[in-house]
């Protein structure tokens, strides 16, 4: 099977190349914008047409895995993800990694509730409307693709690296600093080593459509932090709790939960998701 990891070199893509290429059933190909750690992958910018093009034309993937984020994810979904879907045979399947963007805040979302666009004044709201956008161009094209939902990532890179919260988090504690988070803003926090394991089994599977991924118990920043400060072997009385108010959160546009009903998955795919 022809795959082309989009993003390899990124936090979750270098998980989802590495196991690939270890499967003589794949044949895979992975892609960065810029090339500087990783000679084995391909430097293709998707924004630009004429690259995506002569690249999609010659590999002539049977899956193309989406795991690219950006910084101007705008840019992204407005440029790249046309491109992309322009060259590429409509019998080809489409993962694309998502977010969990619900502006209501209500928590335990489900795959039939749709995404709803943040105000401009959240921080995230260029990230996660852009996001929202590209979900809405990938459903347009066919009904062969997977939308993979997800809370935040954690967890170790290929070289041992931890993602950058719990980087922070480290660095904090280890200089004995205290650490304040909030109690009452929730998410489903995703092991990268469990969703790289679950996209894996997307691109073997028969399933097409949205799927929310992650375990079954949802965390607050402040149980999240507390927890994994504890497995890490760090002093987690130095994290202490906070509370948004609920005024003060409509405010400034904050849903204070996001957190996803992720009971189809653990049907439909064997990967087991790790608790925090």
């Amino acid at each position: 099977m022809r795959v082309i990891v989009l993003g390899a070199n990124g936090f979750l893509g270098q998980k989802v190349y590495s196991k690939l290429i270890s499967d003589p059933k794949f044949v895979v190909e992975g892609t960065c914008c810029i090339n500087r750690r990783n000679n084995d992958l391909y430097t293709l910018d998707v924004t630009k047409e004429e690259e995506v093009k002569r690249f999609m034309l010659n590999k002539n993937p049977e899956v193309i895995a989406w795991c690219l984020t950006s910084k101007d994810e705008r840019k992204l979904t407005n440029h790249g993800l046309p491109n992309v879907i322009k060259y590429t045979d409509e019998k080809t399947k489409f993962i694309y990694v998502t977010t969990d963007g619900f502006s209501e805040g209500k928590g335990n979302y489900t795959e039939e509730d749709l995404p709803s666009y943040l105000e401009s004044v959240n921080p995230l709201a260029e990230y996660v409307n852009a996001k929202i956008d590209a979900e809405n161009i990938i459903k347009q094209r066919n009904n062969n693709y997977i939308i993979a939902r997800t809370g935040p990532l954690y967890g170790q890179d290929n070289v041992g690296n931890w993602d950058h919260r719990i980087s922070r988090m480290i660095e904090k504690l280890s200089r004995a600093e205290k650490i304040i988070r909030t109690e009452n803003l929730y998410k489903t926090f995703v092991h990268v080593d469990d969703f790289t394991k679950a996209i894996i089994e997307m691109i073997k599977i028969n399933f097409e459509g949205t799927i929310n991924v992650g375990p079954k118990q949802k965390e607050s920043y402040y149980s999240f932090n507390k927890k994994m400060a504890k497995n890490i072997g760090l002093n987690s009385s130095l994290i202490l709790n906070d509370y948004l108010d609920i005024d003060e959160a409509r405010k400034r546009c904050i849903p204070l939960d996001t957190s996803l009903d992720t009971s189809k998955c653990r049907r439909i795919l064997k990967t087991v998701f790790r608790e925090v």
